[in-house]
């Protein structure tokens, strides 16, 4: 798993025992790193679920490439593109398992929900099973499958998701015309740059617009200062994620008597060693800002207000700091 991200695929994770072990991220994309993915494999590893933050994604093949010849799961967790496309191929739909989330922050919300899409008959039945107190279809109809609880979305929340799926499409579309837009205009702005996004993502799901910029050029601005003087613009940016895998849960799981057990202490001390040592997810942190998908659902006049006040603050950043 990548450590920036939602806390949702950690606790996903967490939830069944297992340890989560964290990949380091790259930094000009700001995905999981494919690169750091192989030497992370253990003969425990089970399956790799890549993070299709904001809308975009890894290098998918490589990754499924991995995948294949390890003998591993893949579970995208799509929560965050609902619209994204890696050749041509919906996000989602490339490995065993695509989760999808309806949480009232998303591109199509119900409020709250998800949903979850494979092509294995037997795992489809399984998550039916899992999402109803254990109780769906098998070759023994009617009999409890396994371990569930009640995840069932609600018929409110699913007559307000078909509704919304009717207009989904026109917003994305309208979501990518305006971060192509912004991504022209912050080239022309020194030290700012839009997130790189992989030569194989071909529509991107734009739930969140990622770009990074220099402190350098910012008169040595760090991002606390650099995100307050954007907000006193009026552009709501947003710090982003922090270091999810320096939380003090890692070392409540280090320290917890059920985990202690499972894997005994030697094991969660070198895990807990692992989960701290990803220089280039810190080193991303101090530099990285958002703008939420509904910043991209407005007139494209505002996208050059964005630019223009990144602008000012930078004219001015010396100002701002003595003051």
């Amino acid at each position: 798993v990548p450590p920036y991200t939602f806390i949702a695929t950690i606790n996903a994770v967490l939830l069944h025992h297992a340890l989560p072990v964290f990949v380091d991220s790259d930094r000009d994309t700001a995905q999981i790193d494919v690169s750091d993915i192989e030497g992370r494999i253990t003969e425990a590893t089970r399956c790799v679920m890549p993070v299709h933050l904001g809308g975009g994604c890894c290098d998918m093949d490589r990754l499924l490439e991995i995948a294949r010849r390890r003998s591993l799961s893949v579970v995208e967790d799509s929560c965050q593109t609902h619209t994204g496309q890696w050749h041509q191929r919906r996000l989602g739909t490339l490995g065993d398992a695509g989760c999808f989330s309806f949480q009232n922050s998303k591109n199509l919300t119900g409020g709250e929900g998800g949903a979850i899409l494979t092509n294995d008959q037997q795992l489809y039945y399984r998550a039916q099973a899992y999402q109803n107190q254990g109780s769906g279809r098998s070759a023994f109809e009617g009999r409890l499958t396994g371990n569930g609880g009640n995840f069932r979305l609600t018929e409110f929340q699913g007559a307000l998701l078909l509704e919304q799926l009717q207009r989904l499409d026109q917003q994305s579309r309208l979501r990518e015309s305006n971060a192509a837009l912004l991504d022209e205009l912050l080239e022309q702005i020194p030290g700012v740059r839009a997130k790189v996004k992989p030569e194989g993502l071909t529509r991107h799901g734009y739930h969140l617009y990622l770009f990074d910029y220099d402190p350098a050029a910012f008169a040595g601005m760090n991002k606390g200062r650099f995100q307050a003087a954007l907000q006193a613009e009026g552009v709501p940016v947003s710090g982003g994620y922090g270091a999810t895998n320096r939380m003090a849960w890692v070392d409540q799981i280090v320290s917890s008597r059920g985990f202690q057990r499972i894997y005994g202490p030697q094991r969660m001390e070198r895990w807990r060693e692992q989960t701290l040592s990803l220089p280039q997810n810190d080193a991303m942190l101090t530099n990285t800002c958002w703008l939420t998908q509904s910043v991209l659902l407005t007139d494209p006049n505002r996208m050059q207000q964005i630019a223009e006040a990144i602008g000012r603050v930078q004219r001015h950043a010396g100002d701002i700091l003595r003051g």
